[in-house]
């Protein structure tokens, strides 16, 4: 039980960050592309792929990040 509650918290930890993640790209874009004077732009909702590899990543992320945790300091 403390096995799936340390991999749940790194995994939701690790999900939880890359939408903060997008949100803030979606807040501070406009502002750098004023900044930069290009005209940058992302398009991960329009492309489902794109979004699928950022939450694969964050996936992988929180599951390598939480096994330390799991195995090492539950015993």
């Amino acid at each position: 039980q403390l096995l799936g509650q340390f991999m749940f918290e790194s995994i939701a930890l690790s999900l939880f960050s890359l939408f903060i993640a997008l949100f803030l790209v979606e807040l501070a874009l406009p502002y750098f592309n004023q900044i930069a004077q290009k005209q940058l732009a992302v398009n991960y909702f329009t492309e489902p792929s794109n979004l699928l590899f950022f939450v694969l990543i964050s996936l992988a992320v929180g599951f390598l990040s939480g096994t330390y945790p799991a195995f090492f300091l539950s015993n």
